[in-house]
């Protein structure tokens, strides 16, 4: 009862009635198509149609296709064994979440934080796949992996991955380490599927876009992967006037007080360029790539998404 209380609680800012309102409407806007198919902008996908997952050895009988047999059994056993597999019709989803500080930053006319915003689209889309029988996954990191809920199916499953997610919001205060962080997922070998990452990709200080790294290690796994660069729209029009004070928001810089207006010309040219840089290497290994930015409504970032990909 204690944690049904306090999920209470941290619902508050919730808007549960247009997470419930906008799954609704994928799934109608989508009929019988695949929600990856859309998510992944057209790229390559190392998943086509129904998939095969192993299921069980059974021994090797005449007429049996020699592909099939397990050498490594063999090699311990001196037996043939044949690998049989099964049919997997539907492809888990991993709901990757950065709780880093930055993610915890909100302009003045936003009605959501980043990660408020991230919260909200992620739990739409999932509520979407549970609703269709999918397995979701909920997961989340800042300088490392924190939590990590496996896969299931189970309708009541969806409460579990909203209490991570709300109660990971009480956990602010480190920095973005995208390399380690996620390099510890893809190193789990999961089951394939798509990683849904809802990031501000805010990560300087380990190498030039270090989540492009981890992302093809996660498509060598034969993972899809889709990138939602999260983003306010202080960040993306920098719209200070007057003599501002800024703080950093992870690393525990000292407080600046500056005229915004004689930089601000470098600024802009500066984020457009690395949000332009990330998108062009994504694009170029295959990787789905969307800016959302919290300005938009929840309903218009959905058509965002959508209309990217008609």
């Amino acid at each position: 009862m204690q944690n049904d209380l306090s999920l209470s609680s941290l619902e508050k800012n919730l808007n549960m009635e247009e997470i419930l309102r906008l799954s609704h409407f994928l799934k109608g806007y989508l009929g019988n198509r695949k929600l990856e198919g859309l998510l992944n902008g057209g790229h390559h996908s190392p998943q086509r149609g129904q998939s095969l997952e192993f299921a069980q050895h059974r021994e090797y009988a005449p007429l049996d296709d020699l592909k099939h047999l397990d050498w490594k059994v063999f090699a311990k056993s001196d037996k043939y064994y044949i690998k049989q597999f099964e049919k997997e019709n539907h492809i888990r989803a991993y709901f990757c979440l950065d709780f880093s500080n930055s993610m915890n930053f909100k302009g003045e006319k936003s009605k959501f934080s980043k990660i408020d915003f991230a919260i909200h689209l992620a739990l739409i889309i999932a509520l979407y796949k549970l609703n269709q029988g999918e397995a979701i996954s909920g997961i989340t990191f800042d300088d490392q992996l924190r939590d990590q809920l496996p896969p299931k199916t189970k309708k009541d499953y969806f409460r579990e991955i909203l209490r991570l997610l709300l109660q990971s919001q009480e956990k602010f205060g480190q920095s973005t380490n995208l390399l380690q962080s996620l390099r510890g997922l893809s190193e789990q070998m999961l089951p394939k599927g798509i990683c849904l990452i809802f990031s501000d990709v805010f990560d300087f200080n380990h190498g030039e876009y270090p989540l492009i790294d981890v992302c093809l290690e996660l498509q060598k796994q034969g993972h899809q992967v889709v990138i939602f660069q999260t983003l306010d729209q202080e960040e993306l029009t920098f719209p200070f006037e007057e003599l501002t004070r800024f703080e950093g928001l992870e690393f525990g810089d000292e407080p600046i007080q500056l005229d915004p207006v004689s930089i601000k010309k470098a600024y802009l040219q500066e984020i457009e360029q690395y949000c332009q840089g990330l998108k062009q290497r994504c694009m170029a290994q295959g990787i789905a790539y969307h800016q959302i930015n919290n300005a938009l409504s929840l309903e218009e970032a959905i058509f965002q998404i959508l209309g990217e990909n008609r």
